[in-house]
This record gives structure tokens, C-alpha cells and sequence, in this order.
């Protein structure tokens, strides 16, 4: 008897605990928003701000995007995965964040793919590789001839150990074999002066720091990462057209949200997320910047990020970059 009445009492208050958990995701959201962001204002986070609006107008609670730079995203990391687990906090971030910080960084936060829940994969960018106009690398593949004939004698920039420009020019330096010496500078804006002073002879840049540059004359464009041509620049040849890559890569941003947070709430934003990516005024301002809308599923992003953190992880150890 005492055993049954336990049992029942388990299941009553299971029963309470999951009514009360219905009740809170149907009222989702409760309050506003807030979308941490791990860069400073004027970054990708304009991607949060372009959302944002379609954001509130379809859940009905204000957007609150909040900047947090620091430690290559880590910061952010670490605030979102301490948060309620309540759908109230977002986070923003790119791929060096999401997957290839826990393969730089011996003192993590979390693990970003075991320890969050994926929402939504929103937006996706080309990355470029660029030269000054009155360099002797004509073509991609010039670059590869002569880096091998002049091993070290070459250099290029990226903004940041462990962000997608340095690690995508690593692992193209692994596929051909051969040695050219990274520059950390502090921003993109940086990488272009110094290509287009002519101080350094080659950079991989996200199509949208760089498209006015080419479009000007200013840089020349050798090609772009993904599988298929960038509209902004239809001319300039894919790395897989030219045969020196066996496969895309691209920069990416996406949504994700506290471990724990209700899947009828994860649901809910990521269809909110997914209705905003499809309107006309976020898509062309989006292509304007360089990016396109992307979306699916929560499923499908979790088995993207298990992806590129393969990737990555196999080009951080072969490069031996390590951060503390």
C-alpha cells in the first residue's frame, strides 16, 4: 500500500512538473529577448539586428541584442550557458566560436555542440581570396607555384588566431603543401589596408568585408570558397572550379540557445527564425552585405556543427596552433 500510494505521488507531481512546463512553453515568450553576440557592435551582429524586427513582430516581445566581445567568443559562451534555460537567451555566434574554440582553448566554458542547443543555422558567406592588383599572383594557383618555390618568403593576414580566415588558410596550406606565414592583425578593415598598401601579397577575407574592394579595383578577387560562384561576383572562379579544393567552405552564424531549453520552445524559434529568413527586406539586405539566408532545422545544425568541428579539430592539430 505504501509503495503504491509513493507511486502514485511520483506520478502526480511528474504529471503537475510537465503540465507546468506545457503551460510555460505555450506562453513562451513571457519577456523580451536577448541575443548575445560575441564581437563588438558593428560586427555580424547587424545579421542579429536585420532578424530582430521580424523577430518581435512574430513572438510579440522586443529583441534585446547584447554585444559580448572577448577571448574569441568564450566570453559569450560562457554567459549563455550559465542563462535559464528558458528560450529568453540566444546566442549568435560564428564558426570559430561554435566549433573550433574547443580545439584552440585548453580552458573552455563549455563545449558548445554537447553543452547548447542548436536553433537555427542562419546565415552562410563566401570567403575570398584576395591580392593586390599589381601582385605577381595572377591566379590562385599561382599562389600555390610560388609559395612552393619560395617556401616562408610569403605571408598573409588574418584578423584573430582561430577565426575562419586563419584556420581556412591553414588547412589550404595542408592540402598543397606548402608554407606561407600568418599575420594576426586586429580586424578585417586591417587585412585591407595592408593588401591593398601592397604590404602583404595575399588574404582570405568573408565576401562582405571585401566586395567593395574588388568591385573598385582596389583588390583582385583569385576565388571564392564555396561550391558555386558568389552572385556579387559572378567572374571569379570557385576553388573547386580551379580544382584546388575537393570541397566548400563557408563562414557561417547561428542560433543557439542554454542545454536544456524546452524543445517546444526551441520549435518555436526556430520557426520564428526560419519565416524571418525567407522575407524579401532580410534577404537583399543580406545579399547587400555579402550573405545569404540559410535556416532548416535544430537537427540539422547540431549535425553541421558535429561536421565542421571534425574539420577543424584535424586542422588545429595538424597547424599546432594552441591558445591558453
Amino acid at each position: 500500500m505504501i509503495h503504491r500510494r509513493t507511486l502514485f505521488a511520483t506520478m502526480a507531481a511528474a504529471g503537475l512538473a510537465a503540465t507546468a512546463t506545457a503551460r510555460a512553453d505555450a506562453a513562451f515568450p513571457s519577456r523580451p529577448i536577448r541575443v548575445l553576440v560575441p564581437q563588438g557592435a558593428g560586427g555580424f551582429d547587424v545579421y542579429a539586428r536585420l532578424i530582430g524586427p521580424r523577430l518581435q513582430a512574430t513572438l510579440g516581445q522586443p529583441i534585446v541584442i547584447d554585444n559580448r566581445p572577448g577571448a574569441n567568443g568564450n566570453i559569450a559562451l560562457g554567459e549563455v550557458g550559465r542563462a535559464a534555460p528558458d528560450g529568453h537567451t540566444l546566442l549568435l555566434a560564428p564558426t570559430g566560436t561554435l566549433t573550433a574554440n574547443v580545439s584552440l582553448y585548453r580552458n573552455m566554458p563549455l563545449e558548445p555542440v554537447d553543452d547548447l542547443a542548436p536553433v537555427v543555422l542562419a546565415t552562410t558567406t563566401p570567403m575570398v581570396w584576395l591580392t593586390h592588383p599589381g601582385s605577381e599572383i595572377d591566379t590562385l594557383a599561382d599562389l600555390v607555384r610560388i609559395a612552393r618555390a619560395r617556401p616562408g618568403q610569403l605571408n598573409y593576414t588574418f584578423p584573430g588566431v582561430g577565426t575562419l580566415n586563419h584556420l581556412l588558410a591553414e588547412a589550404f596550406k595542408q592540402r598543397h603543401g606548402i608554407e606561407i606565414e600568418g599575420i594576426s592583425v586586429s580586424s578585417p578593415t586591417v587585412s585591407m589596408t595592408e593588401l591593398v598598401a601592397g604590404r602583404v601579397p595575399v588574404a582570405v577575407e568573408a565576401l562582405g568585408s571585401c566586395a567593395d574592394y574588388v568591385m573598385s579595383g582596389r583588390l583582385r578577387a583569385l576565388a571564392v570558397t564555396t561550391r558555386a560562384r558568389a552572385p556579387q561576383l559572378p567572374a571569379v572562379p570557385t576553388v573547386m572550379e580551379l580544382g584546388l579544393e575537393e570541397r566548400e567552405y563557408l563562414g557561417w552564424y547561428a542560433f543557439v540557445a542554454p542545454r536544456g531549453t524546452p524543445a517546444p520552445v526551441i520549435a518555436k524559434l526556430n520557426a520564428a527564425i526560419n519565416e524571418a529568413l525567407t522575407q524579401p527586406d532580410v534577404t537583399v539586405k543580406l545579399a547587400g552585405l555579402g550573405a545569404a539566408a540559410h535556416g532548416g532545422t535544430p537537427e540539422a545544425l547540431h549535425d553541421f556543427m558535429v561536421s565542421e568541428r571534425a574539420t577543424w579539430r584535424e586542422v588545429i592539430r595538424r597547424a599546432g596552433i594552441q591558445q591558453t
